[in-house]
């Protein structure tokens, strides 16, 4: 059961993630797209601290690696370049198709990982991205 759980938390972040979109989209109008990632970052950051404090696992700053602040401090920058650039692109665009080229980062992350992480891909994977590639080429579509 325990190897499966990835999948689990891999749906439930879809749908959470289905759901952004849409919300984000209902509430673009009339608000600058720079704002909105402001106002979206502050909210995650409470959120997400009162989950690990709820949860208890929150931890001295100073037990975190260096690597680690290195990477999530990366992390936060292109999460947050992300952010802005999508609330611009749903600012201009249909949520369907903005939503669909965001998925090409499935792409991008399946050959960034087999590069840079040294990460193994079967066959099947491959053509699961390859259709991934397609799909996004034809949702693109107008």
């Amino acid at each position: 059961m325990m190897s499966n759980m990835w999948l689990f938390w891999a749906v439930l972040s879809t749908v959470l993630t289905a759901s952004t979109v849409v919300f984000a989209k209902m509430g673009v109008g009339g608000v600058n797209t720079s704002l909105m990632g402001v106002m979206g970052t502050v909210l995650m950051v409470v959120s997400v601290a009162l989950i690990a404090i709820a949860v208890l696992q929150w931890r001295t700053l100073s037990a975190i690696p260096l690597r680690s602040w290195v990477c999530f401090g990366l992390m936060a920058l292109a999460d947050v370049g992300a952010w802005i650039c999508y609330f611009r692109a749903l600012k201009f665009g249909d949520a369907a198709r903005v939503a669909s080229v965001d998925k090409f980062s499935v792409v991008l992350v399946a050959i960034i990982s087999v590069t840079v992480l040294g990460e193994k891909l079967s066959p099947p994977n491959w053509l699961g991205i390859v259709l991934i590639a397609g799909g996004v080429a034809l949702a693109t579509l107008k």
